[in-house]
């Protein structure tokens, strides 16, 4: 599963992939994937997630996009958990730096500085 799921088109390299077995019958796993900067992300974790489903009961799937060549450095990532007995629900986090002004709270802040007077 694992060596098909990192074949798929945009699919750079499966990171700190992590496997358990919770009972007779149920799998849990983690991974990460890095992909290519021009990859479709969603496209990327529906196929990943196909191809580990056959195995992997409950699955987590993060994908990181390689937006520089560090795969330490600071990346733009999507990340879902799926239970895999039912159809799995793709969301994007693209939006995270939009803020949706339909709820109560303020997103504002200000910055005050204090300076002393310079003759």
């Amino acid at each position: 599963c694992i060596s098909e799921a990192s074949t798929i088109d945009g699919v750079l390299e499966l990171r700190l992939a992590h496997f358990w077995q919770l009972d007779f019958t149920t799998m849990a796993g983690t991974v990460d994937v890095r992909v290519r900067r021009d990859a479709d992300e969603q496209l990327v974790l529906a196929l990943v997630t196909e191809k580990l489903s056959a195995v992997i009961s409950i699955l987590t799937v993060q994908i990181v996009k390689d937006v520089v060549t560090n795969w330490q450095a600071t990346c733009k990532t999507h990340s879902a958990s799926y239970d895999l007995h039912r159809p799995p629900q793709f969301h994007s986090s693209s939006s995270l730096n939009q803020f949706d002004d339909s709820h109560p709270h303020s997103h504002s802040h200000s910055h005050e500085h204090e300076y002393g007077n310079h003759n």
